[in-house]
This record gives C-alpha cells, structure tokens and sequence, in this order.
C-alpha cells in the first residue's frame, strides 16, 4: 500500500509539470543585452561571432513564461571540441572533457522572466554548437548554432 500511494502521489504532483511543458512559455535564442540580473534579446541569430575580451560577446536564451508560476530551467551545451576552461558566473568549474557530450549547468528554479547566458574565453572552439533548454525537467528546445570568426 505504501508503494502505492508514492506513485499515485508522484503522478499527481507531475500533472501541472506536464501541462507546463507545452506552451507555456516564450523561449527566444540570439544575442543578448544583459540588464542586472536577467538579459534581453539584441538580435535572434543562429550565427555567433567569437568575440572575447573587454567587447566580449553574450549569447544565449530568453525565457518568458505566459504564468506566474515558479518553473524549473536546465540547459545543456555542447561543443565542437573540449575548450581550455568552463566556468560559471558563480565560479563552479565543468569539465572541459565533456563538451562534446554535454555539459549539464545547474538546474535552477525561476519566476518571471529568465535568461541562461554564454560568453567566450580564449580557448573556446569554432564551429557547431547545440543548446538544449530543459523546462519543468522537459526538453523544451535545441538550438543548433555556428559559432564563426569575428571579421
């Protein structure tokens, strides 16, 4: 019995998570504008210019749910090739061994507008990148981009 009612309890508290997962939100991939804490879309483009340095570049998603609810956001990257060095804002190292198949950033939890945002190091491969953003523990999108030379 006791097993019983965890599963009925785990598939009740799932349904407002699978009804989330759909169309709930916006989910735009480009350019960003950081603006405190969150970012805004400069340019929607599949085409990243390498820029680094004091001009460095920020890319990534924009996420605006259409509810007031608290949903939780996950992303995975990966890259061409293993850069020299992944690290996040808050300091946590990845290993760079693991770009080309997948690099799991923390799962956080959010409310209102959000923004998961990338720049480049020096050491960071040209060529094919995906993003996949994970909404309420659901693959919501893959963005496949290049990232090319700055001319």
């Amino acid at each position: 019995m006791g097993k019983i009612f965890i599963l009925l309890l785990g598939a009740i508290l799932l349904i407002p998570i699978v009804a989330n997962a759909d169309n709930d939100f916006d989910v735009k991939f480009g350019i960003l504008n950081k603006q405190g804490k969150t970012a805004v879309i400069r340019e929607e483009t599949r085409t990243i210019p390498f820029i680094i340095g004091e001009e460095k570049l920020i890319w990534g998603v924009v996420i605006e749910p259409i509810h007031s609810n608290e949903y939780i956001v996950g992303v995975v990257l990966y890259m061409p090739a293993p850069p020299k060095t992944i690290i996040d804002d808050d300091g946590t190292s990845y290993s760079p061994e693991r770009a080309t198949e997948g690099i799991h950033f923390k799962t956080l939890r959010k409310k209102g507008t959000s923004a998961n945002w990338f720049s480049f190091e020096d050491g960071d491969p040209l060529g094919k990148y995906s993003l996949e953003v994970y909404l309420n523990g659901y693959l919501y999108e893959r963005f496949d981009l290049e990232v090319v030379e700055n001319n």
